[in-house]
């Protein structure tokens, strides 16, 4: 349940996590962080810059993910979430699944069956950015996480997905799998 994440107090980690703590409660009971932010909490280290930060929101209604947004207050840009500094919080919308409605290609059926495993795979974490200098906590928040392991297919679905032209987006994609891996492969 306690994440530390030793950082410089103007990080980009302590700066999302006291955007995300800046949520609404009820945004942040609901929300899973995935993505860059939630791959540097999950190796405890901040191995590279994020320029977004990445949620999963499981919609129970047959409202669009805009909508729920809109319910919960927040400024939005389509499904996603403008934080106080700018800083986007894009928000992926999860459901229920239906194995006979799953896509026949096997990119698109990754990329749903992955995020559905993050959401109900989530555990809920204390994210502390910690200072290296003098060991405060720079910001905190308390909020689900997806698992390490259903992070990597989402990592790796996402390197294959994008275009060449982005390759060193395609590049951080596969390092964050491949970090992740690293650390759960502890014992070789």
């Amino acid at each position: 349940g306690q994440i530390q994440v030793p950082c410089a107090a103007d990080s980009t980690v302590a700066r999302f996590v006291a955007l995300v703590d800046g949520l609404a409660e009820n945004l942040k009971s609901e929300l899973v962080l995935i993505g860059g932010l939630t791959v540097a909490c999950r190796l405890g280290f901040e191995h590279r810059v994020t320029n977004d930060v990445d949620g999963l929101d499981f919609n129970q209604s047959d409202d669009a993910i805009e909508a729920v947004l809109v319910a919960h207050h927040v400024t939005t840009e389509g499904h996603r979430v403008l934080l106080g500094d700018g800083t986007k919080l894009d928000v992926i919308e999860v459901g229920d699944l239906d194995p006979t409605e799953l896509p026949d290609d096997e990119s698109n059926r990754l990329f749903i069956e992955a995020h559905r495993w993050a959401y109900d795979s989530a555990t809920t974490e204390t994210i502390s950015a910690v200072d290296l200098v003098d060991q405060t906590v720079a910001s905190s928040v308390t909020i689900r996480l997806a698992q390490p392991a259903a992070l990597i297919p989402m990592k790796l679905r996402a390197a294959e997905a994008r275009p060449r032209s982005n390759e060193k987006k395609k590049a951080s994609d596969a390092l964050d799998a491949y970090l992740l891996l690293d650390r759960l492969d502890a014992d070789g």
